[in-house]
């Protein structure tokens, strides 16, 4: 009876000695560098505070743009919010906000 727990304690130990291992090799972070100086595909999106759809071919029309992912939840998002603000007073710059699982009321609560 003993003997088999110590098998199973030893595949169990084996099992994740393995799984382990293997989850070294694989870099899970996310970055952007590969998409830097790549064409934006075309998109549409509904805006948030009327109504509409936004279309990235609008973007043509401005020498710079940003497009920003950002929710309510987000921490450094409410940090970032003020610099963007700032930034929006270039007239050369576009900015692109888009609401990530987020719900409308809340958004309008935190940037204001």
């Amino acid at each position: 009876m003993r003997k088999k727990y110590l098998v199973l304690l030893y595949s169990i130990a084996i099992f994740i000695f393995i799984v382990l291992y293997l989850s070294l090799g694989k870099n899970k972070v996310y970055t952007t560098q590969e998409n830097i100086g790549k064409k934006l595909p075309e998109v549409e999106l509904n805006y948030f505070d009327k109504n509409g759809e936004f279309s990235t071919k609008e973007l043509a029309k401005f020498k710079f743009s940003l497009l920003n992912f950002w929710a309510s939840w987000c921490g450094p998002c409410r940090k970032e919010h003020k610099h963007l603000v700032e930034l929006s007073k270039n007239s050369n710059l576009k900015i692109i906000g888009v609401n990530f699982k987020d719900e409308k009321k809340k958004c309008f609560k935190v940037f204001k």
